[in-house]
């Protein structure tokens, strides 16, 4: 292993663990970077790899793999010794993943379906939508598409990354397919598709209509709580309030919806008590309910 004066290192190629299960981008084929290694091989390499210390032990490399997956694919398809290297010594396996994932999301290199991924190990880690997106800086909404989208059955993804069913259709099969009915849930999937090909109008808009006044105060339909949600969606991100409008159509718990209010006290100021679920805000105490509130 050599250095050279810009504290950039040549590492043996063999000596580096390529994890596809932790990049973003999945598997490259190497169809992918066939002219990124014609442009490298007549060039040379503008920007180095970045690699930590491996820490799986199952795995008899010295290094893992960070950033520059297909630039490693290309070197590999040149057949080359060594590759250039940014180490990362101290570098943990939570920031890898976060500096994996925001730099491909950012460099729009990304399909839906590869984002989704990229979060679903946050997701696996118990972190709730507003921790996801202030660790990847991206928006509550942003987030909880790709986290709808991991919800759906494998069978419709590829409609999603082709986007023929788009990013606000997917919040609303995603609750279809929640409520256990798949055959509503294919019949939409289904008029969705048929549309897109013939090239008319979404057919949800239709159902979202409201033949309600303004000023009407009355029960809601879930049919209207949805509706409303996705006006709302249309002005301003996920929030509480579109919480409480979900759990008022029987979508979440009454434990999703403490969770989410659990997220936002320990984003204000104050300190989450270890010994009790009790959170102080700002100078007052928050008691979770041990049971449902009471009617």
């Amino acid at each position: 292993m050599t250095k050279d004066a810009d504290n950039i290192v040549n590492v043996p190629m063999e000596d580096i663990y390529a994890d596809v299960e932790f990049n973003c981008r999945g598997v490259i084929s190497p169809e992918d970077v066939i002219e990124m290694a014609d442009s490298i091989d007549k060039q040379g390499l503008l920007q180095p790899v970045m690699v930590r210390p491996n820490a799986n032990r199952d795995i008899d490399k010295k290094y893992s793999l960070v950033l520059g997956f297909r630039r490693y694919k290309a070197f590999l398809i040149l057949e080359r010794d060594t590759i250039p290297c940014v180490i990362k010594e101290t570098m943990t396996e939570d920031a890898a993943r976060t500096l994996n994932l925001t730099e491909n999301i950012h460099r729009k290199n990304l399909n839906i379906l590869q984002e989704a991924k990229g979060i679903q190990y946050y997701w696996l880690m118990d972190l709730g939508r507003i921790q996801i997106s202030k660790k990847i800086g991206m928006t509550q909404g942003w987030v909880q598409v790709r986290m709808s989208l991991l919800e759906l059955p494998d069978d419709v993804h590829d409609l999603c990354v082709a986007g023929v069913i788009s990013q606000p259709q997917i919040k609303v099969i995603a609750r279809i397919w929640k409520s256990g009915d798949k055959e509503k849930f294919y019949s939409t999937v289904k008029k969705i598709k048929m549309a897109r090909i013939r090239g008319e109008a979404d057919p949800l808009e239709e159902g979202r209509k409201r033949d309600i006044k303004p000023n009407a105060t009355t029960h809601r339909k879930r049919a209207e709580i949805f509706a409303m949600m996705d006006h709302v969606y249309s002005y301003m991100e996920p929030s509480i309030v579109t919480r409480c409008m979900a759990w008022c159509a029987g979508e979440i718990s009454d434990l999703d919806l403490w969770g989410d209010l659990r997220e936002i006290c320990e984003g204000c100021e104050g300190k989450d008590n270890p010994d009790s679920i009790t959170l102080e805000v700002k100078g007052k105490h928050y008691d979770f309910p041990e049971s449902s509130l009471s009617m």
